[in-house]
């Protein structure tokens, strides 16, 4: 599976704040993140046949939001367990995405708990 037959499933885009941006500012398309993330491969396959991959939302202890696959979910958490002097903690994972802003200038298409 690859980039061009996975991007047309993704629907989850950014709403540009008012005012807009300039380029690699917040109105970029959170499609480029997700491309980003199914280029780097590093979870495992975005589709397993037709059920896609589940993300969710969350931050870290500085308030960054972050979209995070729901299969690596317990490495996340592991992660934000990490006490602040560890190195490990400095850089976010590079199968997390960061969010630009707030999870409100999201969103979603058939959202599902």
């Amino acid at each position: 599976m690859n980039e061009a037959t996975i991007m047309p499933t993704l629907t989850l885009t950014r709403v540009p704040p008012t005012g807009g941006a300039g380029p690699g500012g917040r109105a970029q398309t959170l499609e480029r993140d997700l491309k980003k993330i199914v280029r780097a491969g590093n979870f495992g396959t975005l589709c397993h046949s037709d059920t896609p991959m589940r993300y969710f939302l969350d931050r870290d202890e500085s308030c960054h939001w972050y979209i995070v696959p729901e299969p690596r979910r317990a490495d996340w958490e592991a992660f934000l367990a990490l006490p602040a002097e560890d190195e490990r903690s400095w850089e976010v994972p590079e199968w997390v995405t960061p969010l630009q802003g707030s999870p409100s200038r999201l969103t979603f298409t058939n959202p599902k708990q």
